[in-house]
């Protein structure tokens, strides 16, 4: 089994980390949120983690 899409149900706190992992590793992220404000929240928290995974050299720009 080749596993290449992913979809995380919550785009809370919990979320939102297990989303951005499984995207550095590769893998196609959808999120889904009951609420409008998850979704804004979850891409807030993506931005936060790229800037902090660029900063901390795990990383580049183009990853």
């Amino acid at each position: 089994m080749n596993i290449k899409n992913i979809m995380i149900a919550g785009g809370g706190t919990l979320g939102s980390q297990i989303a951005w992992q499984c995207a550095v590793k590769g893998f196609n992220v959808t999120v889904y949120d009951a609420y409008e404000n998850g979704i804004k929240s979850s891409k807030e928290n993506h931005i936060r983690f790229a800037e902090d995974f660029i900063n901390e050299g795990r990383i580049d720009e183009t990853t």
